[in-house]
C-alpha cells in the first residue's frame, strides 16, 4: 500500500473512530451532568472538596502505577505476545504496590489536609490502581485497533451502572460522601470487566524483561508526560484547600466550603476539556501514530485539528462566560452561583488548554514526550505558583492566574509542534481565522441575547434555555446555509458539514418544512 493510500485509510478510520468517540464522550458528559445535578443537591459542598483532593492525588499517582505500558502498546508498530504479557504483569504488580501504599498512608494524608473523611474514603477509592491495571492491556489494544464502538459500549455500561445506579441509589439513601466513593469503585470494576468482554486479549504465563524494557523505553517518557499533564489539570483543586487554610484566606469554618465551590467550578470547566481531551488522547494519538512518518499529513492534521478545536471551544467558552451564573444555578443549584466569576476566568483557560490538546497528541505520536515534559514542568510550576500566591486573596484571583499560565503553556506547546512538523506561526494563525470569525458572530449574539433574556425574565432556567436555543438555531442556519462565510474548504473544517447534513433524512425534512 502506498504512503498516500495509507494516509487516506488512516484518515477514514480516524473520522469513523472520531464519530464513535465523540458520541461516547458527549453521552458521558450528558450523563455526568445529570448525575452531578442530582448529587450536588444530595451531598454537602464540603464533600466535593474532599473528593477533589482524593481524585487529584490518586489520579496523578495512577499514571505512574501503569508506567506507560498502555500508551506504549498503542504507539508501537508491532506488538507480540511477550509485549502483551509483559505489559499486563507489570501493570498489575505496580498497581498492587500503589494500592498498598495508599492504604497505609490514607490517614496521614487526612491529617495533612485536616479532613477527617479523607482517610477512610481514600482506602476505598485507592483500589482503582489494581482494578485499572487489570484492564490496561485490553483497553490499549482496543484503542490501537481503533475499535471505538466497543469502547462506547464499555463506557456506557460502566457509567450507567456505577454512577446512575450505585451512586444515586446510595446518595438517595443518605450515604453522603460514601455514595460518591462507591460509585467510582463500581464504575472502575464495570469498566475493566467490559474491556475484557469486548476485547478478550490472550495473556499467557511466560513473560520476558526484554519485552518489558522495549515498552518501558517509550512508556517511561509517556508516564512522565501524562503525569505532568494530569497534574496541571488537578494541582489547583488538590492544593488550594491547604493554602486557603495556610493563608487564613477564609475563616476555618468556611475554607472547605469555598474550596468546594472552586472544585465544582473546575469540574464544569473540565467538561469540554474532557470531550476534546478524550478525542485527542484516543482517536488523534492512535491515528497520528500510524502516519508518524508522513510529515505532510502530520502538518495538515495539526493545522486542521487546531482549527476545528478552536471553532468548537472558543464560541462555547464565550457562551459560558456570558451565562456563568445561570449555568451554575441550573446545573449545580443556587448556592454555587457565587462562583460565577471564578468560572468565567477558568473558561479562558479552557480555550488555551483545549487547543493545546492537538500538540499533546502530536508530541506523543512522534515520541517527543521528554521535550514536551519540560514544557509541562514549567506549566505545572506556573499553576502551583498562581495557587500559592493568589490563594492569599480569593478563588477568583487563583482562576485568573491559571488562565494566564495556560496561555503561556499553549504558546510553548505550539512552538514545539512547529519544530516537529515544520509549520510557521503565520500558518497557525491563518488556520484560526474561521474560528475567530465564528466566535465574533457568537459574541455579538451573546451581547444581544444576554440583554434581551434579562428583559424577558429573571428565571435562570428560562433565560439559559432561551439563550441556548437561540444561539444554537442561529449558528446552525449559518453553517448550513452559508458555510462559505467562514472560509473555503481549504481553510474551513466545517465547509463539508452541510453536504453531510443534507444527506441526513431528519435534517433534510426539517429544513424543507422550514
Amino acid at each position: 500500500m502506498s504512503e498516500h493510500q495509507n494516509s487516506s485509510s488512516v484518515r477514514r478510520e480516524m473520522v469513523s473512530g472520531g464519530s464513535w468517540n465523540m458520541i461516547t464522550v458527549v453521552l458521558q458528559v450528558i450523563i455526568q451532568l445529570v448525575y452531578m445535578m442530582i448529587m450536588v443537591r444530595l451531598l454537602d459542598v464540603e464533600a466535593f472538596a474532599v473528593m477533589g483532593v482524593i481524585l487529584g492525588v490518586l489520579g496523578f499517582a495512577e499514571i505512574f502505577a501503569q508506567v506507560g505500558v498502555g500508551p506504549a502498546l498503542i504507539q508501537r508498530k508491532e506488538v507480540n505476545q511477550q509485549h502483551l504479557n509483559g505489559a499486563f504483569y507489570t501493570a498489575v504488580i505496580i498497581g498492587a504496590l500503589f494500592t498498598c501504599a495508599f492504604l497505609i498512608s490514607a490517614d496521614w494524608l487526612g491529617k495533612i489536609y485536616q479532613m477527617p473523611d479523607l482517610g477512610p474514603v481514600m482506602r476505598v477509592v485507592c483500589f482503582s490502581f489494581i482494578i485499572s491495571a487489570l484492564g490496561a492491556v485490553p483497553r490499549s489494544m482496543m484503542f490501537k485497533r481503533m475499535k471505538f464502538k466497543s469502547f462506547f459500549l464499555a463506557s456506557m455500561i460502566s457509567i450507567v451502572g456505577g454512577n446512575l445506579i450505585v451512586g444515586l441509589a446510595l446518595a438517595w439513601m443518605g450515604y453522603g460522601i460514601w455514595a460518591y466513593a462507591w460509585a467510582l469503585f463500581a464504575q472502575n470494576v464495570l469498566m475493566t470487566l467490559a474491556y475484557w468482554w469486548f476485547e478478550p486479549v490472550t495473556i499467557t504465563r511466560r513473560w520476558e524483561w526484554k519485552s518489558v524494557n522495549e515498552l518501558m523505553g517509550y512508556g517511561a517518557g509517556s508516564s512522565l508526560f501524562n503525569a505532568l499533564n494530569y497534574l496541571a489539570t488537578r494541582i489547583d483543586v488538590t492544593i488550594l484547600p491547604m493554602f486557603f487554610a495556610y493563608w487564613r484566606t477564609y475563616p476555618s469554618a468556611v475554607a472547605q466550603f469555598q474550596a468546594g465551590l472552586y472544585e465544582r467550578s473546575a469540574y464544569v470547566m473540565g467538561l469540554p476539556i474532557t470531550v476534546m481531551g478524550k478525542l485527542s488522547d484516543s482517536v488523534l494519538f492512535s491515528g497520528l501514530s500510524r502516519i508518524q512518518e508522513d510529515p505532510g499529513a502530520l502538518k495538515k492534521a495539526m493545522l486542521r485539528g487546531t482549527s476545528l478545536m478552536a471553532m468548537i471551544i472558543i464560541p462555547a467558552s464565550i457562551f459560558v462566560m456570558f451565562w456563568s451564573a445561570e449555568i451554575l444555578t441550573v446545573f449545580l443549584g443556587e448556592r454555587y452561583a457565587e462562583a460565577s466569576l471564578t468560572l468565567q476566568f477558568l473558561f479562558l483557560a479552557v480555550i488555551f488548554r483545549t487547543i493545546a490538546r492537538i500538540s499533546d497528541a502530536m508530541v506523543r505520536a512522534l515520541n517527543a514526550v521528554y521535550r514536551a515534559s519540560v514544557i509541562k514542568i514549567v506549566y505545572c510550576a506556573l499553576i502551583a505558583a498562581g495557587v500559592i500566591i493568589f490563594s492569599a486573596t480569593d478563588k477568583e484571583h487563583v482562576a485568573a492566574a491559571i488562565g494566564l499560565a495556560t496561555f503561556i503553556h499553549l504558546v510553548m506547546n505550539t512552538a514545539l509542534s512547529m519544530k516537529l512538523v515544520a509549520f510557521s506561526w503565520k500558518e497557525f494563525m491563518l488556520a484560526q481565522i474561521p474560528a475567530l470569525f465564528l466566535s465574533a458572530l457568537i459574541l455579538a449574539q451573546c451581547f444581544v441575547l444576554h440583554w434581551l433574556g434579562n428583559q424577558i425574565s429573571e428565571n435562570p432556567m428560562l433565560v439559559f434555555s432561551f439563550a441556548t436555543l437561540s444561539i444554537a438555531a442561529i449558528t446552525f442556519c449559518l453553517v448550513y446555509f452559508r458555510p462559505a462565510i467562514l472560509g473555503g474548504k481549504e481553510s474551513n473544517p466545517l465547509a463539508y458539514l452541510p453536504e453531510r447534513m443534507k444527506r441526513m433524512p431528519v435534517i433534510r425534512t426539517m429544513v424543507n418544512r422550514i
